[in-house]
């Protein structure tokens, strides 16, 4: 996969991968990818490498315009700590809300949470993709050491 971005080949990432361009370009077909190769002739690396995380489950997408994300947020936090880590964050779980024209909170909401977590070995991270879309988070769960 690596090598394929390394050497632009992107038909054949695409071939390989079609979901997360998919989703990352919001189009259906190798045939729309096609198009949007012949008008930009690259995709994103980094954009690419954010929506492949999250298709295989590394990390947690957020659209923009998402609303309360809060269950969803949690759900995924639970798959991903240890039991102790999560019920220290739990409480601080509440009103996670994205909308980026109106009230969006995420980031202030679980910056508590980040703290808490250094002592269980944890971080959480957000990446913000705003590349082929108006606004698209990113949160992964971090192991340190």
């Amino acid at each position: 996969m690596s090598k394929w971005l390394k050497e632009k080949n992107y038909l054949a990432l695409y071939q390989a991968y079609p979901q997360p361009i998919n989703t990352m370009l919001m189009i259906e077909t190798k045939e729309e990818f096609e198009d949007f190769l012949a008008q930009e002739h690259e995709i994103d690396t980094q954009c690419f490498w954010n929506y492949h995380a999250a298709a295989q489950g590394d990390c947690l997408m957020i659209g923009g315009y998402e609303g309360d994300v809060t269950e969803k947020v949690a759900a995924f936090l639970k798959s991903k700590l240890p039991a102790a880590a999560f019920a220290e964050i739990r409480s601080y779980l509440q009103g996670l809300h994205v909308d980026i024209n109106d009230c969006d909170n995420l980031q202030e909401k679980l910056l508590p949470c980040t703290q808490r977590l250094l002592a269980h070995g944890y971080s959480l991270v957000i990446n913000i993709d705003d590349v082929y879309c108006e606004c698209a988070y990113f949160l992964t769960v971090k192991h340190i050491a």
